[in-house]
């Protein structure tokens, strides 16, 4: 494929891709095919997975709203509420710990202060996370 920045570009960039990228483009980029492929892949597939993500996808928009009413729903979203937010803290604890701790070059393993350092900065934000949570559901 072939895709010129602007239109009155002159630069091309030739990359090797999946057959179905040209799906996946903006129809502001010119993509213009080789002419093999022209003739190979007139409605090239998605692969099996992404295929399965498009079905579900549009299953689920034709899911009726009843559905949404369902308890079994409604735990499987609250737990995925949690997953997420589990893993939004574990993300912004490393953050915080890693560049607050880690101040050398990273070698085989820590060193004794860097280890305190990360072990001491977990537990603090884990206890301000929770006391943070703790006067939020007291407030309300």
């Amino acid at each position: 494929i072939e895709i010129g920045l602007q239109p009155s570009s002159q630069k091309k960039i030739k990359i090797e891709h999946p057959p179905f990228l040209h799906r996946l483009l903006p129809p502001s980029l010119s993509c213009s095919r080789g002419k093999e492929n022209k003739s190979r892949h007139p409605s090239a597939r998605l692969p099996p997975r992404e295929e399965r993500r498009l079905q579900e996808g549009r299953e689920s928009r034709a899911m009726d709203a009843s559905a949404l009413n369902d308890p079994r729903f409604q735990a499987l979203l609250e737990e995925e509420k949690k997953k997420a937010m589990m893993n939004e803290m574990i993300a912004k604890l490393t953050d915080t710990c890693w560049d607050r701790c880690i101040t050398g070059s990273i070698g085989s393993s820590f060193s004794n202060s860097e280890t305190s350092c990360l072990s001491n900065c977990a537990k603090r934000f884990i206890d301000v996370k929770m006391l943070t949570m703790q006067r939020a559901n007291s407030s309300s």
